[in-house]
């Protein structure tokens, strides 16, 4: 569609014009104004112009404006009058436009005097038209030239490679359709035919085409080659294969690797186990060359090692262990062993010892509980006999002894008192303190002399007559007046006077003293009683 647009003033000529050919009824038309009412009516109009129906008015064809009269002007190649200024009103011509010739059609080319900013200007629009467009395979002439289907407007369509033993695959339009009319042939593997199967312009190429090669080319071998000469594989290099690698400084089997030890081992003679060594022949550059000096098998020691290389270390067949000394009763021997490659006593000796109530051999001369007198481990008491009865130990008192609370005491003889030894007895004292065990009495502290407490004591057993000294504590306990109690393992000290007299401030000090152990022990003064003074008389 088409318009342009020409500035023309509009008078009142155009409407002359309209009535003078409306009443000629010319017929020798070149353009057909439409008879519609509103055609004319909507331009340029007088009383001479009332209706337009069916008419039909004649317009000449220009080249340009010389074509015209004077009152006309070439519009589009029709002469048509000057747009008259009035305002607010409309001019409009129909006339044929475009061409009818193949698929295209004519439409109705609408020109128009249009106001714009107080002046009118012709526009023209071609409405309706099909116009040409490019040509296709349809047995239609789309592009309106008069021709179907013509080949320099539908060009073969070529497809693939033609280079080669390729071909290309064609379309050509035929009977409105694209047909093949030429099959294609594609590129293929090259091979050795002196052709281009590949189509890329080269024929038998190297790179496609490469030598066949079979066998090894490392070491003494060679492969076969065979090339493409002229379209033919032909042998261009011959075959030399591997053989067994040999002591020669050659890689004969062909491996990369020259003499190497798998394929020519080394010669081994003898033994290798613990510390046995076994002559080694060896290729060296070429040759067959002794690298190790035999060493051969020994009698096995304890020293951690295999001197027999049997594979076992100071094994006990060969290295038997070192007996000494008996076997009987409690007594054993000495064993000496090889352990680790050293030779450790496994086992101390146990000797005789004196036989004891046990019902073991402790003499070991094969019999349990023999004795000549009285047995070595049962003690006895003052005034006791031992005896050995079921590997147990066995007291009774002798004679004119009697047992008393579990000790044999002097049996008393019309009422009669024995006198008590003074031998390692304490100093005489007075104010002191004594507990009964049961089997002693414990003297502790009191007065010599009227001087100050003593901190020492003895203990006398009735049943051998005897004293012995007892320990002094590490503190001070010394006191005369003291309350002493024994609890049946310990005698418990407590209070008492630092030194004896009317007044004198006592102590609130204390010990536990563990007759077993012969030890003391302070004894904690939290919460203790406080001191009190000496009034003629004390409590216990």
């Amino acid at each position: 569609m088409r318009s342009m647009s020409l500035e023309r003033t509009c008078n009142s000529g155009f409407a002359e014009f309209i009535g003078k050919s409306l009443k000629t009824g010319k017929r020798n038309l070149v353009a057909i104004l439409a008879a519609n009412i509103g055609l004319l009516v909507n331009g340029c109009v007088d009383d001479r112009v009332r209706s337009i129906e069916d008419a039909k008015i004649e317009i000449k064809i220009c080249d340009n404006d010389k074509n015209c009269s004077s009152d006309e002007s070439c519009v589009s190649g029709l002469c048509l009058p000057e747009c008259g200024n009035l305002p607010g009103k409309n001019t409009t011509f129909k006339v044929p436009c475009g061409t009818s010739i193949g698929e295209c059609n004519t439409g109705e080319r609408e020109i128009k005097c249009v106001r714009e900013k107080n002046k009118y200007v012709i526009s023209e629009t071609c409405v309706g038209e099909i116009g040409p467009s490019d040509e296709v395979c349809d047995k239609k002439d789309n592009d309106c030239d008069g021709d179907t289907d013509e080949v320099v407007d539908i060009p073969q369509i070529k497809i693939g490679s033609d280079v080669g033993e390729c071909k290309q695959e064609i379309l050509a339009c035929v009977d409105g359709e694209m047909k093949v009319i030429q099959e294609p042939i594609g590129s293929t593997d090259e091979i050795c035919n002196g052709q281009d199967d590949d189509c890329d312009g080269r024929t038998d190429e190297v790179e496609d085409v490469p030598p066949i090669k079979s066998g090894s080319n490392v070491g003494e071998c060679t492969p076969e080659i065979l090339e493409c000469v002229n379209g033919e594989m032909v042998q261009t290099q011959a075959l030399i294969e591997s053989t067994d690698e040999i002591c020669n400084g050659k890689d004969d089997d062909c491996d990369g690797q020259t003499d190497e030890v798998g394929d020519v081992p080394p010669i081994l003679t003898g033994s290798s186990i613990g510390e046995c060594k076994q002559k080694i022949l060896e290729c060296v550059n070429g040759e067959i060359v002794q690298t190790q000096n035999p060493v051969h098998r020994t009698d096995e020691s304890c020293n951690g090692k295999d001197d027999d290389c049997d594979g076992q270390t100071d094994e006990v067949g060969d290295v038997p262990p070192v007996q000494s000394g008996i076997n009987i009763g409690e007594c054993k021997s000495e064993i000496l062993e090889c352990l680790n490659g050293q030779v450790i006593e496994t086992q101390h000796p146990v000797g005789v010892t004196n036989e004891k109530c046990n019902g073991k051999d402790d003499d070991c001369n094969g019999v349990t509980d023999d004795f000549e007198g009285t047995p070595s481990d049962c003690v006895s008491a003052a005034n006791e006999i031992a005896m050995c009865a079921s590997a147990q130990c066995v007291y009774q008192c002798r004679e004119n002894f009697s047992r008393e609370i579990g000790v044999c005491c002097p049996e008393l003889l019309n009422g009669n008192w024995s006198s008590v030894s003074t031998l390692n007895a304490p100093a005489p004292r007075y104010s002191h303190r004594a507990v009964w065990t049961g089997s002693e009495m414990i003297i502790w502290s009191g007065s010599v002399g009227g001087g100050p407490a003593q901190s020492n004591g003895g203990a006398y057993n009735s049943a051998t007559d005897t004293w012995r000294a007892i320990s002094s504590p590490h503190f001070q306990l010394a006191g005369s007046y003291q309350a002493a109690e024994y609890t049946g393992s310990h005698m418990i000290v407590w209070g008492g006077l630092t030194t004896p007299g009317v007044g004198t401030i006592g102590t609130n000090r204390g010990g536990m003293y563990n007759v077993a152990l012969d030890e003391w022990r302070e004894m904690s003064m939290t919460n203790a009683p406080s001191t009190s003074s000496f009034k003629y008389n004390y409590v216990i």
